[in-house]
């Protein structure tokens, strides 16, 4: 539901198509909202995910690159429909379905995973060369929805001064020690892979603002391209292939924002100086992104057991986070007992999102919002375990003046004794 971009309202963006991957997917991803309806009724539970699956769909519409479609209603219902099966069937195999009883030797082994999956998302500087490139690649300029009247490729970064002063008056109007007209292209690849920079400026005027991602000009094979300049409704995209901005560069694309007017020509200037792209429309500074950028990523043996396609940069970002913090946060109260007064629980909870997030965050990420955004994520996962961790025998209990002390067996009825110090309880 998050969106990328903004685009005109057209039912024509609709469409309807089985793919049994994302398929299965989506039944997969409203799972949780059916077992969370567990128990409720199977028609409340149908027409919540139904409801909030036409909302997603619904509002997909106006986003760009989204492809809203009525088979992933279908998809998602079912899939809240199997969630609340899967509900029921606990329900029928435990006696108390909203509860679940953590040993302490389970606790232990939380605090270690949520430690160590914390230090584990920690990525490595990231390579923001030229390194992943395709040697055999074609340069390829748009004809169907674009001109380009002029256009240079230079090994090189332009200074603002040089940007600036540019113009589509023709070819003398560009700077000199272009790498075009040339009839080797890979000698194009051979003096960029060696500098690690890049500028494309093109003299462009489009006659389609359709809501497709539409290249301009490209340099790869396939779908290996090294870079591209694209247009995307009125805005105009960058993306440099880097091992650090993945196999096209979408992980790290410079966005202009509307720039484009139907067959208004325009001046494009796209650099990249080893590390930030930018991109200047008409000498004004349009979009820029940060490919050596700091983030955190899932270990490459975890992707290999992922199911293919999966958003895997969501997952970074959000879950991962979200799941270390939660068992930092149970782990604590599993091994150590929990406190009545609902304050130090609380308490409890923040300290496991800050642990969690300030390791991701100090030693994996370089941006502050994103920081912050982990961090937030990962205090709100702690709290939640926190909020929903009830006492049994064996955990803490405060007595008058405020100290925890051990509860005595011989204090707790027979019938209410468990070998379990925590419950996580949501509905208590």
């Amino acid at each position: 539901m998050v969106p990328a971009g903004l685009r005109h309202f057209s039912f024509h963006s609709i469409v309807v198509s089985f793919d049994p991957t994302d398929f299965s997917n989506n039944i997969l991803l409203y799972m949780p909202l059916g077992i969370a309806l567990g128990a409720t009724s199977l028609l409340r539970a149908t027409f919540c995910g139904f409801a909030l699956s036409t909302l997603a769909e619904t509002l997909q519409i106006g986003y760009v690159d989204r492809m809203p479609s009525p088979i992933d209603v279908t998809s998602n219902t079912l899939g809240t429909v199997v969630g609340y099966l899967v509900a029921k069937a606990i329900q029928r195999l435990h006696h108390d379905p909203t509860s679940l009883p953590i040993p302490r030797w389970l606790a232990v082994i939380s605090i270690v995973v949520g430690i160590l999956g914390a230090i584990g998302l920690i990525y490595h500087p990231p390579v923001s060369d030229f390194s992943n490139w395709e040697p055999n690649a074609n340069l390829v300029v748009a004809t169907s929805h674009a001109t380009v009247s002029e256009l240079q490729i230079y090994s090189r970064v332009l200074t603002d001064v040089q940007v600036q002063g540019l113009s589509c008056a023709g070819q003398d109007a560009l700077p000199t020690g272009g790498l075009l007209p040339t009839s080797d292209q890979r000698s194009i690849y051979d003096v960029l892979t060696r500098q690690n920079r890049l500028t494309v400026v093109a003299c462009l005027k489009s006659s389609d603002l359709g809501p497709r991602i539409m290249r301009i000009v490209t340099y790869g094979r396939d779908h290996e391209r090294n870079f591209t300049l694209a247009q995307m409704n009125d805005a105009l995209v960058f993306l440099v292939r880097t091992p650090a901005s993945g196999p096209n560069g979408w992980a790290s694309a410079a966005h202009s924002g509307p720039v484009l007017e139907p067959n208004r020509e325009v001046l494009a200037v796209a650099e990249y100086d080893g590390r930030f792209s930018r991109l200047f429309v008409d000498g004004h500074l349009a979009g820029h992104a940060d490919l050596g950028e700091r983030r955190p990523h899932l270990p490459g043996r975890v992707l290999g057991w992922l199911p293919q396609p999966v958003p895997v940069r969501e997952i970074e970002l959000g879950a991962a986070e979200a799941v270390l913090a939660g068992l930092l946060s149970l782990g604590i109260l599993g091994a150590f007992g929990v406190p009545h007064d609902p304050r130090l629980r609380a308490m409890t909870g923040v300290a496991a999102g800050v642990v969690v997030g300030g390791i991701v965050w100090v030693f994996g990420v370089s941006a502050p919002r994103l920081g912050i955004r982990i961090l937030l994520e990962s205090i709100a996962a702690g709290l939640t375990i926190a909020a929903s961790a009830i006492a049994r025998n064996g955990a803490r209990r405060q007595d008058g003046s405020g100290s925890g002390t051990e509860s005595s067996s011989r204090d707790t009825p027979a019938a209410e004794r468990s070998p379990h110090p925590v419950s996580a309880s949501p509905q208590r």
